[in-house]
Order: structure tokens, then sequence, then C-alpha cells
């Protein structure tokens, strides 16, 4: 038996549109982000930076984005 689908307003499809491109481009700039990383560290011909470094840095973003979640800088808050 084949589901029937509500009415969905113009602004909802609007909206879920909007989410998913801003979701692409988010993607899209972490893989640029990435690539560059890479490419930069092939060209310098830098080394691996190491376990404890990696760690260090997960950790620290981690910390840091914790210890920021309520400040309106890093992430805006929606207008509803």
């Amino acid at each position: 038996m084949p589901a029937v689908a509500g009415t969905v307003s113009v602004s909802q499809v609007a909206g879920t549109s909007r989410v998913l491109r801003n979701t692409y481009a988010l993607l899209s700039m972490t893989l640029l982000f990435s690539a560059a990383i890479a490419a930069a560290s092939v060209a310098f011909q830098l080394p691996a930076p190491g376990l404890l470094l990696t760690l260090g840095g997960y950790f620290g973003l981690l910390f840091a984005v914790y210890k920021s979640r309520t400040a309106a800088g890093p992430c805006p808050q929606s207008s509803r």
C-alpha cells in the first residue's frame, strides 16, 4: 500500500533546500581545506605530525569547543 504524503508548504521546502545547500557547502570547504593541507605537506615534504601532537590537537579543539559552546561568536544562532 503506497504511503500518502501530507502537504508541504513552500517555506518548508525552501528551509530544507537551504539546510542541504549549507551542509554541502561545509562539506566541500572541509574537503578543499584537507586537500590544500595535503598538497602543502607533500610540496614541503613535511613528516607526519605524530600521535601525541594529533591527540593534543584533538583534545585541545574538543576543550575549546566545549568552553565556547555558549558564546555567540563561533556559532551563529538561528532567528526563530
